[in-house]
Formats: structure tokens, C-alpha cells, sequence
């Protein structure tokens, strides 16, 4: 075999194996984020009349369960560059040592009702908004029973609007825990392009 040609296959070789390590540690986060997430916030929140008895220990954990949730992603987001640069190089690559794990099949556009785009990115984004709009769901319904109580204040007296809106909380904190969902998958979305003829 040619030296370059070779060398060239080492590269892909290599490529290859870092693209499925990357690939892993995806399945894996992606199988245990939602589950551990979904357990977490069902627990914190299944006792809605504890919950709103002592609102403050629920709300920090669906601060802190929030903030290692969008840690993760940050990560994976970062990992989802070197992914798709993997891949482009990768698919360069087979041009040139004639393989085809890469190029054969990537070129097909895949649309939901023939409007939105699936791709990874897609898929990534639509996961990971729901995960930290369910954590959205104890922080807002913290906040508003917190308020009630005084316990999340600060000092500051309570506006009355609150006190009547609370009379709802869990309605009121699953609505806005959705718009919150909406919007960190449109922002994912926005950050996420899949790079081209690779989704």
C-alpha cells in the first residue's frame, strides 16, 4: 500500500474511533439525563402540599438540578463541534481512500409533517429543552409559594398580584415551565446547525 494512502487510513482509523467515543458518551448522557431529570423533579414536586408547606429546599434543588442540567448540555454542545468536525473530516477522507461510512446515505433531508428539519441537532435540542423546562417546573412553583410565604421576598414586601396568582401555582408553573422549554430549544436550535451534508 502507498505510504500516504497509508497514512491516510491511519487518520480515518483514528477519526473513526474518536467519532464513536464521542458518540458513546452521548448515548449515555442522553439515556441517563431524562431519566435521572424526570425521577428527580417527580419526586421533588409529587407532594405538592409539602412542597408548598416548605417551599425553599425544593426550590433550591430545582435550582441546582437546573444549573447541572444545562452544564451538561454546554458540554455536549461543545462535544457536537468536535462531532461534526470529525465527520467532515472523516468524509474527506474516504474521497480519497474510497470508503464510504461517512458519505453514503448523509444527503437525505428528513422533514417532520414536511416542516421541521430532523437531524441530530433537532433531536439534541428538543431533549434537553424539555429536561431543563421540567426543571423549570419546582423553581417557578418555589417561587411563588416562596413569595406567598415570605421565604423568597428578600425583603420585599409581596406584590398582591402574586398572592392571587398563587391560588394556581402548579397550573401557572407548568405553563411557564413550558414557554421556558419552547425557548431553550429555540436557542439550542439557533446554536446547533449541523454542519453541512452531516445532520
Amino acid at each position: 500500500m502507498d505510504e500516504k494512502l497509508e497514512k491516510k487510513w491511519k487518520d480515518y482509523d483514528s477519526i473513526v474511533a474518536s467519532f464513536r467515543q464521542l458518540a458513546d458518551i452521548r448515548f449515555k448522557l442522553l439515556a441517563l439525563l431524562p431519566s435521572i431529570s424526570g425521577l428527580a423533579v417527580g419526586i421533588i414536586s409529587f407532594d405538592l402540599e409539602a412542597f408548598k408547606a416548605a417551599p425553599l429546599p425544593r426550590f433550591l434543588i430545582g435550582i441546582l438540578g437546573f444549573a447541572l442540567t444545562l452544564g451538561l448540555v454546554f458540554y455536549d454542545k461543545r462535544n457536537s463541534e468536535v462531532y461534526s468536525r470529525l465527520a467532515e473530516r472523516a468524509k474527506e477522507l474516504e474521497e480519497e481512500i474510497g470508503a464510504s461510512q461517512f458519505t453514503k446515505g448523509r444527503d437525505r433531508k428528513l422533514r417532520f409533517f414536511g416542516i421541521f428539519g430532523i437531524n441530530h441537532s433537532s433531536g439534541l435540542s428538543l431533549i434537553y429543552g424539555a429536561v431543563l423546562g421540567s426543571w423549570l417546573f419546582p423553581i417557578f412553583c418555589g417561587i411563588f409559594w416562596g413569595a406567598n410565604m415570605g421565604q423568597l421576598s428578600f425583603g420585599v414586601p409581596t406584590p398582591s398580584a402574586i398572592l392571587k396568582l398563587s391560588l394556581n401555582v402548579p397550573m401557572q408553573s407548568a405553563i411557564l415551565a413550558a414557554i421556558g422549554a419552547m425557548i431553550v430549544f429555540c436557542e439550542l436550535q439557533r446554536l446547533g446547525s449541523p454542519a453541512k451534508g452531516f445532520g
